[in-house]
């Protein structure tokens, strides 16, 4: 019984290794192949092809087959270096053979009879369609990302230039021929980047961990006909892929910015002014956008990292309007306008409160302030020393007992892009990699009165994703690639503040009769406390494991 039970695992683990069924992750790399040829369009059988890229130091090898074809079914995102040597035929060299993301490229080679010592290189020229698959996919690359006009370093709309896109006002509603927006996956080195609480009918269109121009290399969109590397995530696959070292060192920086002083103020804001109302005070703005990269060898044609960082810092000043009780209603004194002959009248209430007690012993009528009120009001009353004061004309009704307190406050909001990536060439036929998106930010809490402490609003959110994986090609007809990945996210709203259920009670008038018992004389004070139950978080981690062949 324990062998057969053995066997059992061993068979369940050879099938998640091997059968594509099984696979939840997608693939990231590229295939190349193709048909060696004479000039009479006859097949050439037995040459030998070796595709090689000069920055990284990879080679690999190929033969031909009977029928002249041949395929490098498991190659990283590039640009390549194809030779073809024949007997009987001159060398074939082909520069700029160019690989994309999990896409296959065709590419036909044509040899010339000649001696094996001649060589002849041509530029490789990409085929008008492809002949292999009938996957529909269109591939955006580095030069593109890097020299269209682009409102942000976020490279998620350049995914809506490819053909059959379909943009209805927000970005988040873009979908691909007329399909519902859950059907879109958006995934970076093979572990999705999609918010599974957004894709829904019309808002699928959304990433995770933000995806910034200095990072990402290239963007493949397939819209139609995918097949199992695709894992069943949608109908619609954006597979991102970040960028790699090379075997030489590079990098760049990058500084962009804008600043309230290089605009002019609005002409709603100066009409405000010309009526004194000091909500037309153009407010300042700051926004610095600055990051850089930096790419290379590790070890020369085996170890190879990329790092990029971005980092954003938007500080700027917002007017916060707030009403308080004018001098006169927290006096108690109360004007109206008589109904009778529509004179002013200003009353106390505290006086009218005082009257109705001495007519009715038995009522429980305070006539003088509440303690706890007027330490509140003159808590306040010092808040608003650093602000203005201005009676609430927008309403006539509450002229005088209200005023609108203005004051400004800075709103510094700050975003953060490290993305890493690491490759290693094991052999030429096996390679690791692994990669790191990580997304953060804090928008800021806005203050209830000018140097109040207690503050409202605000969130804070952080998103990222892992990639690891491993691609090995058995052989021209079997590859395996297996990817691990995780993608995590964590939101908090209000950050910073604490809420205790039960502080107030003590304010209420028979808390320590009621809580304690009678005589006790000691408020209720709770042995526990309820942390952060007005600033709600949320924390998701999801994980893929896709042995894909």
């Amino acid at each position: 019984m324990r062998h057969r039970v053995c066997q059992l695992v061993a068979f369940l683990l050879v099938a998640a290794w091997f059968v594509p069924q099984f696979a939840m992750g997608q693939r990231t790399e590229g295939q190349l192949s193709g048909r060696v040829l004479d000039p009479s369009g006859a097949s050439v059988p037995d040459a030998q092809l070796t595709l090689s890229q000069s920055t990284t130091g990879v080679s690999l090898t190929a033969t031909s087959n009977t029928s002249g074809q041949y395929v490098f079914p498991s190659i990283a995102p590039g640009t390549y270096k194809l030779t073809v040597d024949a007997k009987g035929f001159a060398q074939r060299i082909l520069d700029g053979v160019v690989i994309y993301t999990a896409r296959n490229t065709d590419l036909d080679v044509t040899v010339t009879v000649g001696s094996t010592t001649q060589s002849i290189e041509v530029l490789a020229e990409s085929p008008v369609l492809e002949t292999t698959t009938n996957t529909l996919a269109t591939t955006v690359v580095g030069d593109s990302i890097q020299e269209l006009p682009l409102s942000g370093r976020d490279i998620l709309p350049f995914a809506q230039l490819v053909p059959g896109a379909q943009v209805g006002g927000d970005l988040r509603f873009t979908t691909y021929n007329s399909m519902p927006n859950g059907a879109i996956n958006i995934s970076v080195d093979g572990t999705n980047n999609n918010f599974q609480r957004f894709r829904t009918s019309t808002t699928g269109f959304f990433e995770a961990a933000a995806l910034r121009v200095g990072a990402i290399d290239e963007v493949t969109v397939s819209t139609s006909n995918l097949t199992a590397d695709a894992s069943a995530e949608g109908a619609v696959t954006l597979r991102f892929t970040t960028k790699r070292g090379t075997n030489a060192f590079h990098g760049s920086a990058f500084w962009e910015a804008q600043n309230s002083a290089f605009n002019a103020n609005s002409f709603g804001n100066d009409a405000l002014l010309s009526d004194n109302n000091p909500a037309g005070r153009k407010q300042p703005f700051h926004l610095n956008d600055f990051g850089g990269n930096i790419g290379g060898p590790i070890l020369k044609n085996k170890l190879f990292f990329f790092f990029n960082f971005e980092w954003e810092n938007q500080p700027s000043t917002t007017l916060f309007q707030e009403g308080m009780l004018s001098t006169a209603a927290q006096a108690g004194n109360f004007t109206y306008t008589r109904q009778d002959n529509g004179q002013q009248q200003t009353v106390s209430l505290y006086n009218i409160a005082a009257a109705y007690g001495a007519a009715n012993p038995g009522a429980n009528v305070s006539s003088t302030p509440n303690a706890n009120v007027a330490a509140i009001l003159n808590t306040v009353n010092g808040f608003a020393q650093g602000g203005s004061l201005a009676p609430n004309l927008a309403d006539p009704y509450v002229a005088t007992l209200q005023n609108i307190l203005s004051f400004a406050a800075p709103q510094n909001t700050k975003q953060r892009w490290p993305t890493g990536r690491i490759d290693y060439l094991i052999t030429p036929k096996v390679t690791w990699h692994t990669s790191y998106d990580l997304y953060w930010r804090t928008f800021p809490r806005q203050p209830v009165y000018p140097g109040d402490p207690i503050q409202e609003n605000g969130f804070q959110s952080s998103y990222s994703t892992f990639a690891t994986g491993v691609d090995w090609t058995i052989n021209s007809r079997l590859i395996n690639q297996t990817n691990f990945g995780i993608l995590n996210t964590q939101e908090r709203a209000q950050p910073g503040s604490t809420f205790n259920a039960f502080q107030g009670i003590n304010f209420l008038p028979v808390a320590s009769t009621f809580v304690n018992g009678i005589g006790s004389g000691a408020a209720f004070t709770p042995q526990f406390r309820i942390a952060s139950a007005s600033c709600p978080s949320r924390a998701t981690t999801r994980f893929g494991i896709s042995p894909t062949t």
